[in-house]
């Protein structure tokens, strides 16, 4: 392998090294805010610290010989790369969302993803005096 091939396959490790680490920043804050019943509970990492743990990692792999971009296809990359960069501003978008974009349910009735697109029913409770026990 020549030295570019090897920067380049080192830079795409650190890509993907780096992309999971903020996955699990957002995952974290998804459980951190509905744990702690705080919508503005936020875990973020800056860049610094994820690339440090990014390296650490990957030295680690390459220690054992375990290459992620050996084992995942240009594809397989591509396509969670541009997940990533598709849905976490929809999600974002869709949390704030004033109104909804369609007025049908048609995907709520899909079996096993359905379930994200269905309205979230909130409970009520009657605050009052029963009259008819008082009397």
């Amino acid at each position: 392998m020549s030295k570019a091939q090897r920067e380049a396959l080192e830079k795409q490790n650190h890509a993907l090294l780096k992309m999971g680490l903020t996955f699990i920043d957002l995952a974290l804050t998804k459980y951190g805010s509905r744990v702690s019943e705080d919508p503005n509970f936020v875990v973020a990492h800056d860049e610094k610290t994820k690339e440090l743990v990014a390296s650490a990692q990957y030295r680690y792999l390459e220690e054992k010989g375990v290459f992620l971009t050996n084992h995942l296809s240009s594809g397989m990359i591509a396509a969670s790369l541009t997940a990533f960069y598709i849905g976490s501003p929809i999600v974002r978008i869709r949390k704030h969302a004033k109104r909804r974009f369609f007025k049908t349910r048609i995907l709520s009735r899909l079996p096993l993803i359905g379930r994200f697109f269905k309205s979230k029913e909130v409970e009520t409770t009657e605050i009052g005096q029963n009259i008819e026990a008082v009397v």
